[in-house]
């Protein structure tokens, strides 16, 4: 039998399965190679320091390309937001029915400036 505390343990100090494996690709990148999209097919939750304040953001892998990983702002972390409060905040749920459903296909549009001068990237659902 396996080690259901080891187990835990491993999980809460990796970084994230969904990047385990997995290289960063940038907007640009994502904007230049997928001009239609991708469908995303898992995403986990991670939290960062930024100087005194923590940020959270959500990650994503996706069907167009097994190889990379993506991490999401504001407009995605919405997105993951609702699909956790759906599953009552149980994102390995979430990400099973995900993954069963075929993934949600999404088009990053091109980044825009806030007011206060922050990178902000507008996201359309697909289906």
């Amino acid at each position: 039998m396996a080690n259901m505390f080891a187990d835990i343990a491993k999980k809460a100090v990796a970084n994230s399965t969904v990047r385990e494996g997995r290289e960063l690709i940038t907007t640009e990148e994502i904007l230049r190679n997928y001009p239609d999209g991708i469908t995303i097919t898992e995403f986990d939750i991670l939290t960062r320091r930024d100087g005194s304040n923590l940020v959270t953001f959500p990650t994503f892998a996706f069907a167009e390309d097994i190889t990379k990983y993506y991490n999401g702002g504001l407009s995605l972390k919405k997105v993951v937001d609702g699909w956790l409060a759906h599953f009552e905040g149980d994102i390995e749920s979430a990400n099973a029915a995900l993954k069963a459903s075929g993934g949600c296909k999404i088009k990053l549009l091109p980044m825009q400036r806030t007011g206060n001068g922050n990178n902000f990237v507008p996201v359309e659902v697909i289906g």
